[in-house]
């Protein structure tokens, strides 16, 4: 019989929650030591996983576009922008 541990880090697995799959450990032990409720627990948790998910979605963004190289505002030169 599987532990509740591997019973969630399945259904993570199933449902695709990769961040709350990697920050549950850190999590409950977290939430162990914070005395924190389940509502808590949950949205941390789930907090993780929606800036995990964020993220890809704008490196996926970033990657479609097609950028022949990437550029950031702090490499611009105000001297060659036109006038």
């Amino acid at each position: 019989m599987k532990s509740e541990k591997e019973t969630i880090y399945d259904y993570a697995a199933e449902l695709k929650l990769l961040a709350f799959k990697e920050e549950l450990e850190c999590t409950l032990s977290l939430a162990a030591e914070e005395n924190w409720n389940h509502l808590q627990f949950l949205t941390e948790l789930l907090g993780k996983e929606s800036a995990r998910r964020r993220e890809c979605r704008r490196r996926s963004r970033i990657r479609s576009a097609g950028f022949p190289q990437m550029k950031y505002l702090h490499e611009l030169v105000m001297e060659d922008m036109p006038k």
